[in-house]
C-alpha cells in the first residue's frame, strides 16, 4: 500500500502506527521509497524508526541519503525490471511501468 501512495501521505498513514509496527512496514520498503516516506514524516519519528532498523537497511538508508536527490547517485535504482528475452515490447514496457524504476515512462514511444 506504501509503495502506491504519495510518500507525504504514506509518512502520515505510518505515523499512525506504533514505532515497531512502523519499523516492520519501513523494513519491507524499497530502500528508495522508504526514504521518501521518511524524509516527509516527522523528524522524531524518523529517528526513532533509523534507530530500530536492522543495521544493514539503516545503512541503506543513510547511504541513499547522503546524495543529493537531483545528482546522479539520488535518482540512480540499483534495481530494474527483470524481462526474459523472448518477452514483447509491450510486455517489457507492463513490466517497467509495474516496477519502481523511475524511466519506466520515458520507454514508451513518444
Amino acid at each position: 500500500m506504501f509503495e502506491h501512495l504519495n510518500p507525504a501521505v504514506s509518512a502520515e498513514v505510518l505515523e499512525e502506527f506504533d514505532v515497531k509496527t512502523a519499523v516492520y512496514i519501513v523494513e519491507n520498503m524499497s530502500i528508495e521509497r522508504a526514504v521518501d516516506v521518511l524524509l516527509h514524516a516527522e523528524l522524531s519519528f524518523t529517528h526513532a524508526i533509523l534507530q530500530r532498523l536492522s543495521s544493514s537497511i539503516r545503512q541503506q538508508v543513510k547511504d541513499y541519503i547522503a546524495y543529493d536527490p537531483e545528482s546522479v547517485g539520488g535518482i540512480t535504482r540499483v534495481r530494474a525490471p527483470v524481462v526474459n528475452i523472448d518477452d514483447t515490447v509491450e510486455a517489457t514496457l507492463d513490466a517497467s511501468r509495474a516496477s519502481d524504476w523511475p524511466d519506466a515512462k520515458s520507454l514508451e514511444r513518444r
